[in-house]
């Protein structure tokens, strides 16, 4: 009989979470087509950019989800008499709870692995090229020309219809100084396989090579022999170089590692800078008893000017020391927020199943409204500001970022003692 309320209470619960998993990222695909629409993308446009934005809202989605699915479950059971009635027949409410809890702890495990292995070598290799694809994309109204410089590319297509480039130019200097020019009547931009690059695919085209002899007055002015080649399709990658390395592009070890790093290179630069800093500060302290025994204002003025130096001193050779340990903040608390935002999916689990049986509500949907308010006006807020406390020193970085999860953890373990001692 036990086993089969289990099954019972868990089968509900991972429907109701499918579906609302699906549903929240049905509401995030929809403010992402909105965006799309206002930027006047095409069809095929919004299908190719579309997968890009789904991923990165899953660690959020999921602690609602759970929320969601498990109030809705109790909270029919509490409506339709079914927890009272489990009660009567003499099963421990504990034990209907315990599947919950295990759900909640693979649920907080996926969204870690999701975060941890899965996010940012997605965001690692795409972000650099999706970011600029986008802006192209998006930039371009129909009708409109193109044209960009990629180093030694340059691209030029004559008209925009849609996602499709017409009048496509793509002139390539070599280091040899060899000019490859491909000319194509239609071209489209996509992303390519390996890290930040870009791929053009270029229709119903040719490639000319003009091989140049660069004179000595380094102009490009000597004899050409160009090889012309027709082709009915071509595809030439681009290299983008990385133009940012957020800390999200690192997992979760790798933050740690580099953390480790940072602080002893924070210690070696302190162990080099504290003798200078000593005498720069005793010069400061000599000079604010001279300033205190001044008697002209010019001595004054000079003996400031002096005490301004040494203040501007001393924070130069402070300055490696506290970046080294801004670096490392920045790196713990990065990679304890993932710890903290995943372990959220439990505490939702919690919340989700003990609120209904506490409130007996008369409707399925008060729980959650109630859990809902919880989470989006003090779990998410509390999380956020842990980060930033970890980050600018407030607080230890191996602190700050479980703050949302110390006091959700302290509510959901109060409300689970007060549904066992009931």
């Amino acid at each position: 009989m036990l086993k089969t309320i289990q099954k019972y209470v868990l089968k509900d619960v991972l429907l109701t979470f499918l579906l609302a998993v699906l549903v929240f990222t049905g509401v995030v695909v929809l403010g992402i087509i909105y965006e799309f629409i206002r930027a006047e993308l095409s069809l095929e446009q919004m299908l190719w950019l579309l997968p890009y934005g789904i991923p990165f809202t899953l660690p959020f989605t999921l602690p609602i989800a759970t929320l969601l699915a498990t109030s809705l479950t109790f909270g029919r059971m509490s409506v339709d008499n079914e927890i009272t009635a489990i009660r009567t027949g003499g099963v421990r409410i504990d034990w209907i709870l315990s599947p919950i809890i295990v759900f909640g702890l693979l649920v907080s495990t996926a969204s870690f692995y999701l975060q941890d292995k899965i996010i940012p070598p997605m965001h690692y290799k795409l972000k650099d090229t999706r970011m600029l694809a986008a802006k192209m994309l998006m930039n371009q109204k129909q009708g409109e020309n193109f044209r960009r410089r990629f180093g030694r590319i340059q691209i030029f297509a004559s008209y925009v219809r849609g996602s499709e480039y017409l009048g496509f130019v793509a002139t390539i200097r070599t280091r040899d100084q060899r000019i490859l020019k491909f000319v194509a009547r239609r071209g489209k931009i996509g992303i390519g396989a390996e890290a930040n690059t870009l791929d053009f695919t270029i229709y119903d085209g040719s490639l000319t090579t003009y091989k140049t002899k660069v004179g000595e007055n380094g102009q490009g002015a000597g004899d050409q022999v160009p090889l012309r080649v027709m082709f009915p399709r071509h595809t030439f990658p681009i290299h983008i170089p990385a133009r940012s390395r957020r800390q999200s592009d690192k997992t979760t070890l790798d933050l740690l590692k580099e953390a480790s790093f940072h602080r002893v290179e924070a210690g070696i630069a302190a162990e080099g800078s504290r003798l200078p800093v000593v005498r720069e500060r005793m010069a400061l302290s000599d000079l604010e008893e001279s300033l205190t025994l001044a008697q002209s204002p010019s001595e004054r003025t000079e003996i400031e000017t002096e005490m301004a130096t040494r203040e501007k001193n001393i924070a130069e050779l402070l300055k490696p020391e506290k970046y080294l340990l801004k670096v490392y903040r920045k790196s713990v608390a990065e990679a304890i927020g993932r710890w903290s935002l995943a372990f959220g999916c439990l505490i939702a689990a919690v919340l989700g199943s003990t609120l209904p049986i506490l409130m007996r509500p008369k409707n399925a949907l008060i729980p959650f409204f109630a859990g809902i308010l919880f989470v989006m006006i003090v779990y998410f807020p509390l999380h956020r500001l842990g980060l930033g406390l970890a980050e600018n020193g407030t607080l230890s970085p191996w602190i700050g970022p479980w703050i949302s999860d110390l006091v959700g953890g302290g509510v959901g373990g109060y409300l689970f003692w007060k549904v066992l001692k009931r």
